[in-house]
């Protein structure tokens, strides 16, 4: 399953889902997927600075397919 999402196509900007592309642009981060970084989530989270807010995003989405 994909952690992050991936950077959108320019000329349509659909590979976000609705509102991560919200996030993404209001903080201004690059978000890649810990696949492409190779590390663990931890340490892709402290080598890109992703956004804590961003991040409790992720967890409560992990959560609610879990359900």
């Amino acid at each position: 399953m994909r952690e992050y999402p991936k950077r959108p196509n320019p000329k349509t900007g659909k590979n976000f889902k609705r509102g991560d592309w919200n996030i993404a642009k209001n903080k201004r981060f690059l978000f890649y997927e810990v696949g492409k970084i190779g590390r663990d989530k931890k340490h892709a989270l402290e080598k890109w600075a992703i956004p804590r807010i961003y991040y409790k995003y992720l967890k409560n989405t992990e959560k609610r397919q879990s359900v």
